[in-house]
């Protein structure tokens, strides 16, 4: 192989180089971006998970209050007979 050719080969080499890193400079680009969209939606699906439980601890002490008031009447109803 004669020195111009190697040259060339050399300098495609290093075009091809520069072109994948190029390319991998925009995936990493994308993938920051993709992380950050996600990061946000799921502090998102966190905030709503937290309403959710809320209202459920919420539900759940309103039944527990029920079921006192429920217990209390049947008592009543038993005693009175």
């Amino acid at each position: 192989m004669t020195s111009e050719e190697l040259e060339a080969i050399r300098e495609n080499t290093i075009a091809g180089n520069q072109q994948t890193l190029a390319t991998l400079t925009q995936l990493q680009a994308q993938a920051l971006q993709i992380s950050a969209d996600l990061s946000a939606r799921m502090n998102g699906v966190d905030e709503r998970l937290n309403s959710i439980e809320a209202i459920l601890a919420s539900v759940l002490e309103r039944l527990d209050r029920l079921e006192q008031l429920n217990q209390r009447a049947i008592g009543f109803a038993t005693r009175d007979g």
